[in-house]
């Protein structure tokens, strides 16, 4: 029966194929106008604060801003990203679904089950998440919010490049929650000013990504992986859980894209922290390494200098150094957790090259 099992083969990955698909061009679809939307309301907002300044009316200026913005981010989340989202999910999971049935390729099936039930299920997280978030600007009085620094902009660019719109990521008191997540384009932090270090800022907008590329549902795939995996704030290193990219390798992942939400998040930021990017002079024994935060992603996407060969590394730190704590300062937290100390390039390389790939359709990147 080898003759049928290539075409079971052949036809399983049609449908999945067909199926992502599917679900890429409705929530591109939706990108583009919910991009339009909410980009309107960030417009007002940073018009508002721009017109008053430090004047005595930039607090009432930024209240009435951020509401313009929430309700912007609101209807995008319910009628827009939402809807289509939904659309999308359960059409391209029903092709899995199918597809898989047909085969016999039952694990094809449940990818397109998970799929139809996490667009459902995310939409809905994202409109309770976007009204909690209007109410918090209403009720509370609460305009602490603010758009990327330059500085902050200038770094996300070079890691994601064009796959990330960066006009409308917005972050967010979370009105003394001790947490820093991420929901849409908006990051909620307590940190001291609003100031997240940078690696932190990273691994979070990797998650901004994902829902700007895969749409609402990533909120029920990174709950999921939290809630299978699990991360004990007591043991936050313990092997296995949520953020630990080694554990998917374990598991048999061998692609970034198919990580869990919130490894496939760590390992972007791990990247940053403990990659390399070394320049070798061509004919020549000279080099030198960079082995600052960020070195790796540094490495020019055009055709480099002939005279110079550039090669990236990432070693994943088994003794990572401590830095300032992200809630307080004053005392440290170490960096990562430790991982195996070994040499992990090609992953770290098909990674970001995967990442970068994804087009993104939001007219607001160019802003």
């Amino acid at each position: 029966m080898a003759w049928w099992d290539d075409v079971a083969n052949a036809v399983a990955s049609a449908a999945e194929a067909v199926g992502d698909a599917v679900e890429t061009a409705v929530n591109a679809a939706a990108e583009v106008v919910g991009d339009a939307v909410e980009t309107a309301g960030s417009l007002v907002q940073d018009g508002l604060n721009a017109l008053t300044g430090n004047s005595p009316l930039s607090g009432i200026a930024g209240w009435l801003g951020g509401i313009v913005s929430g309700v912007a981010k609101l209807f995008v989340a319910n009628v827009i990203k939402g809807a289509w989202g939904l659309v999308g999910g359960v059409i391209g999971g029903l092709i899995k679904v199918l597809g898989g049935l047909l085969t016999g390729h039952w694990d094809l099936a449940l990818r397109g089950l998970v799929d139809m039930v996490s667009s459902f299920l995310g939409g809905i997280l994202a409109v309770g998440a976007a009204l909690l978030s209007l109410i918090q600007t209403i009720v509370p009085f609460n305009s602490d919010e603010r758009p990327l620094t330059k500085a902050e902009k200038d770094v996300l660019r070079n890691v994601f490049r064009g796959s990330l719109a960066l006009y409308n990521i917005r972050i967010k008191n979370t009105s003394g929650l001790r947490t820093i997540f991420t929901l849409g384009n908006t990051i909620y932090c307590s940190s001291p000013g609003l100031n997240i270090p940078i690696q932190i800022l990273v691994h979070e907008c990797v998650h901004v990504w994902q829902y700007q590329n895969l749409g609402y549902r990533y909120l029920v795939d990174a709950l999921g992986a939290q809630t299978i995996y699990g991360r004990d704030p007591l043991h936050a290193c313990a092997p296995g859980n949520a953020y630990d990219w080694l554990a998917e390798l374990a598991r048999g992942t061998t692609k970034w894209e198919y990580f869990n939400k919130e490894a496939a998040a760590q390992l972007i930021e791990e990247i940053w922290t403990d990659g390399k990017l070394t320049t070798n002079e061509v004919g020549t024994t000279i080099s030198t390494t960079d082995a600052t935060h960020g070195a790796f992603y540094r490495k020019p996407v055009e055709p480099e200098d002939l005279h110079f060969k550039l090669v990236e590394e990432f070693i994943a730190d088994d003794n990572p150094p401590s830095v300032p704590d992200r809630y307080d300062p004053t005392t440290t937290e170490v960096i990562h957790c430790p991982r195996d100390g070994k040499d992990h390039t090609q992953l770290a390389i098909d990674s970001v090259k995967r990442m970068r790939s994804a087009w993104n359709f939001r007219l607001s990147r160019f802003l």
